[in-house]
């Protein structure tokens, strides 16, 4: 981690230094950290893939399901990147679930 963290305080617009400590920083716990550094990125480039997946799986795992459909609602629809397909069917099953628990619990 202390590496990426020099070469971010070197680079701190680079796009793959973003993405590899936001990765650091989600892999050592660092959930909002991550978050927060997948959306700056997004800010500076909203078509690198990588990122915008990444960052739908932090959302996902952090409970922020609705976020985390509208993080990849940009992607397109035919887009066949295995990664892409994965996350999107398991932000669906996570939304249908949550609809579920929301009707047993009325």
């Amino acid at each position: 981690l202390a590496e990426f963290e020099r070469a971010y305080s070197d680079n701190p617009n680079h796009i793959h230094v973003l993405n590899n400590l936001a990765t650091c920083r989600e892999l050592s716990g660092d959930h909002s950290g991550a978050e927060a550094i997948y959306t700056k990125l997004l800010q500076i480039n909203p078509g690198f893939l990588e990122a915008r997946l990444n960052l739908a799986i932090v959302q996902l795992s952090s409970g922020k399901h609705a976020e985390a459909a509208a993080t990849i609602a940009p992607i397109d629809s035919n887009c066949v990147d295995l990664k892409y397909l994965e996350i999107h069917g398991e932000i669906a099953a996570r939304i249908a679930a949550d609809a579920l628990s929301s009707k047993v619990g009325e």
